[in-house]
């Protein structure tokens, strides 16, 4: 069991640990739009022997790596005073005698750095925040697509937009739809329509996606369903590439087959409010 304790707590994964964190007086309040995301590692570091990253999913899940292991489980994020609980189900099994393995204790988030403990010296590291890549999820509450960043790995060299925009839908397809706490995708699994980004073609014209793989075949969706996940895929396409949101999709799979009828156009009224 990992548990974060964000602004001033701790995060420990050594010998027994609580079920329940005890909260600081003093810890600022984070919200998971917040803390979703890549931290640690860079594609410049990423192949360290000792760089620690750690990737928060919307569905609950995270996966990371502490100087020796790759680890796996679940999160959950009492956001005041940002306390998160992180229960390790997954690791690999490998000797690192040499490595100053991390163990996660003691760490805190402090505006954009997570700092962390090694051989009694504390050191940080920030979110993915060169370009990050960014996908839309709906909010449970209002159903309104809201910009997040994109769980991707830290190896992943998204500096240029048809990079980023692979890398996000690609992470939207990834995703297990309607099972986020406070977000939701319509995409994943039988809906994601795909298993990867083969290319994206932009023109004059409109942005073509071609996907690779198969998917969506089962996908029952409502016609509600339908429009989210379309404007889903519609504006994380424009966002990533920085281009007008008028600017219409196309969604392909192979050279001739369309998987939509009609090209979609990122339409505001989807958009929650911008939230600062």
């Amino acid at each position: 069991m990992l548990v974060l304790l964000l602004g001033g707590c701790t995060l420990g994964s050594d010998g027994p640990s609580p079920t329940h964190a005890t909260p600081s007086d003093a810890g600022p309040s984070v919200t998971e739009r917040q803390l979703l995301g890549t931290w640690g590692a860079t594609p410049k570091t990423a192949r360290g022997p000792n760089t620690p990253y750690i990737r928060f999913n919307y569905d609950g899940t995270f996966a990371g790596y502490d100087g020796c292991n790759s680890v796996g489980g679940t999160w959950a994020l009492d956001p005041a005073p940002a306390t998160v609980t992180a229960k390790v189900e997954s690791s690999t099994l490998v000797g690192c005698p040499r490595n100053r393995v991390v163990s996660f204790t003691g760490m805190r988030v402090d505006g954009t750095a997570l700092s962390y403990t090694v051989d009694g010296k504390t050191k940080t590291m920030q979110r993915r925040t060169e370009t990050p890549a960014t996908m839309f999820l709906v909010d449970n509450d209002t159903d309104q697509l809201v910009a997040v960043p994109a769980p991707i790995w830290p190896s992943l060299d998204v500096r240029t937009p048809r990079a980023r925009t692979a890398a996000a839908i690609e992470a939207l397809m990834a995703g297990e739809p309607m099972k986020g706490r406070t977000y939701s995708t319509y995409w994943g699994t039988f809906c994601r329509r795909g298993t990867g980004v083969k290319s994206i073609e932009q023109t004059s014209a409109r942005v073509t996606v071609t996907l690779t793989g198969s998917g969506g075949a089962l996908c029952d969706l409502s016609a509600e369903g339908h429009a989210l996940q379309r404007q889903q895929l519609a504006w994380t396409v424009v966002e990533n590439l920085g281009i007008d949101p008028r600017t219409p999709v196309r969604l392909m799979h192979g050279r001739d087959f369309r998987m939509w009828e009609e090209d979609v156009v990122a339409d505001r009224a989807y958009l929650a409010p911008a939230i600062e």
